[in-house]
């Protein structure tokens, strides 16, 4: 996505602006006490990572992501080798504990 483009501006809501989906989101990070970051950038980047752990293909993460390519989307590509190590890891744990 090119710098300073509007990563919301693909998605369709019905009269809510980008804006105003930033400012609701942030106030309700507020009311809930959330001190981490989060932003339509961080969900986007969350919704990317786990639809990868998902086994979505990839073009459909580029397509729902709004990415102009699949190199944009393949940057969560290492996210899917890194859950599948974690993944064996956790059931060489099990198998060990046996």
């Amino acid at each position: 996505m090119p710098r300073g483009a509007d990563p919301l501006k693909h998605l369709v809501f019905e009269g809510i602006r980008p804006h105003a989906f930033r400012c609701a989101m942030y106030a309700a990070r507020n009311a809930l006490g959330l001190k981490k970051r989060c932003s339509p950038h961080v969900c986007r980047h969350t919704l990317g990572s786990q639809l990868v752990q998902s086994g979505v293909a990839m073009e459909k993460i580029a397509e729902l992501l709004g990415h102009s390519s699949l190199d944009m989307a393949r940057r969560y590509a290492c996210l899917k080798t890194e859950h599948l190590v974690s993944s064996v890891e956790i059931l060489a744990e099990k198998v060990q504990a046996q």
